[in-house]
């Protein structure tokens, strides 16, 4: 399904803000390693941080590759990045899970 130009416009802003909710949860997240007393915890986390944000740079990345697409190439990258946005949430609850 090929999107007109406002259904694109529309889709990237919504993924954009997805994408920025992922930045806020990961220094949510950042800071509840921070003050954990289990240095394992700790180190989880943080690896755990470092994949989260590589995953969201990368996202963000696609992004911009995904403004400049068109037809379905479009729809191909905007696939991709709707599968980095399922993997950023997969790793926020393997990291947060920590904390139960």
């Amino acid at each position: 399904m090929e999107a007109n130009e406002p259904q694109k416009v529309e889709m990237e802003a919504q993924i954009k803000v997805q994408i920025d909710k992922w930045g806020e949860k990961i220094e949510e997240l950042r800071a509840k390693a921070d003050q954990s007393d289990d240095p394992n915890v700790k180190t989880l986390s943080h690896t755990k941080i470092k994949e989260m944000e590589a995953k969201r740079e990368e996202a963000l990345g696609r992004l911009t590759e995904l403004k400049k697409a068109s037809g379905e190439s479009w729809v191909d990258m905007k696939k991709k990045i709707d599968g980095m946005v399922g993997d950023l949430d997969e790793s926020y609850r393997e990291a947060i899970a920590y904390y139960k």
